[in-house]
């Protein structure tokens, strides 16, 4: 099991299952099990891949409502 701490950990392995099957990725996650711990860049870097910088760019629903979640912690009213 890969180790998911937020949207872009979800969408490697989305994106290494597509790549190299869900077969190799399980194969990949195991070998890494004794070694490392299971997050997707460990998984990518096994597989020789390197995920895409698009990736990296959070939705706009998900920014959006990591605003409005910081802004109501802070006491202050959303921009929007």
């Amino acid at each position: 099991m890969i180790v998911v701490e937020s949207k872009r950990d979800q969408r490697v392995p989305d994106l290494l299952a597509e790549q190299v099957g869900h077969e190799d990725l399980a194969e990949t996650c195991a070998k890494l099990a004794d070694a490392l711990r299971i997050y997707s860049s460990n998984v990518a870097k096994m597989l020789g891949l390197v995920p895409h910088q698009r990736l990296a760019a959070a939705a706009k629903a998900d920014a959006s409502a990591h605003l409005e979640e910081s802004a109501r912690l802070q006491g202050m009213r959303s921009c929007t």
